[in-house]
């Protein structure tokens, strides 16, 4: 079931409060019709891998992958599967977007298969992303539904693809050093600004929003509301990021994504501590329906 973890009371001096936004209620797994056009339906998969839908459209963003490395968690076989064959839930998938190449995040052999199975989807990620993509047998089949990304952190590009309004802004992606070494130095990282019409979402993949706050600066993220901001959990809740989130971005709902399994209850208070109202998921679909 999905957390909703206000009520566990940790809230931290000078920090909003997002229960205060959260208008909200559950649904099915089962039930796969899609939200109504003013709400935002959010089915978690597993990591940061969510099935996002609203005005009649489906975005699936980073759940197309097999390995969470033992550490993180992972949709099941029978799930990749469903998703690869574009079934039940996952069936005329408008979009697919990939924020970067780590396996926790994004299969070439999964995403060309559920290509494959669905001929009107549609997939936007960066070119190491793609570059994988390209290796895999018959890749000339779906090459017409790729659009591949070039951006260094900082440059954006804004698309419209099956009808769903896109901004992809090229991020730093959190550093992991080895050996004194930043083994992440030059792997890219799309933030994704989703724009359905009636709803919108946030999703920054692997990247510390406060440690990137020079390159969010040309996003407008309160233009218009944004319903839904996806953070990295346990991992991003600085100063410099929980302030950007309550004075410049200003989401109505935030989630926290990337969270460990056999940490779950310790990182989920991190989380809240930071972010008091703020949700997290923890089994595969689950979802969450967030009205207006």
């Amino acid at each position: 079931m999905f957390l909703l973890l206000a009520g566990l009371n940790l809230r931290a001096a000078n920090t909003p409060d997002y229960s205060a936004y959260i208008r909200t209620q559950t649904v099915s797994a089962a039930d796969t019709k899609l939200a109504p056009s003013s709400a935002l339906d959010v089915t978690y998969i597993a990591n940061e891998g969510f099935l996002i839908e609203a005005a009649g459209k489906k975005v699936l963003i980073d759940s197309l992958f097999e390995n969470g490395f033992g550490l993180f968690a992972q949709p099941s076989a029978a799930l990749q599967e469903q998703m690869a064959q574009a079934r039940s839930l996952f069936s005329k998938v408008d979009l697919i977007l990939v924020s970067h190449r780590h396996e926790d995040h994004f299969s070439a052999k999964l995403v060309a298969e559920c290509l494959r199975n669905n001929p009107g989807c549609r997939l936007i990620a960066d070119r190491q992303a793609v570059d994988l993509l390209r290796k895999i047998e018959g890749f000339s089949r779906i090459q017409n539904q790729v659009r591949e990304l070039t951006l260094p952190p900082g440059r954006q590009e804004h698309l419209t693809v099956n009808g769903i309004d896109v901004t992809a802004i090229g991020l730093v992606h959190i550093p992991m050093y080895r050996d004194g070494r930043n083994v992440n130095e030059g792997l890219s990282n799309t933030g994704f600004l989703v724009d359905f019409g009636p709803a919108r979402f946030f999703h920054g993949g692997d990247a510390s929003l406060g440690e990137n706050k020079t390159n969010l600066a040309s996003i407008t993220f309160t233009e218009k509301p944004l319903d839904v901001l996806f953070v990295m959990g346990a991992l991003d809740r600085s100063p410099e990021t929980t302030g950007l989130v309550a004075t410049r971005i200003k989401p109505r709902n935030i989630t926290g994504m990337h969270l460990r399994p056999d940490q779950f209850v310790e990182e989920s208070g991190r989380f809240l501590k930071a972010y008091p109202g703020g949700v997290v998921f923890h089994e595969s679909l689950e979802r969450r329906q967030y009205a207006r």
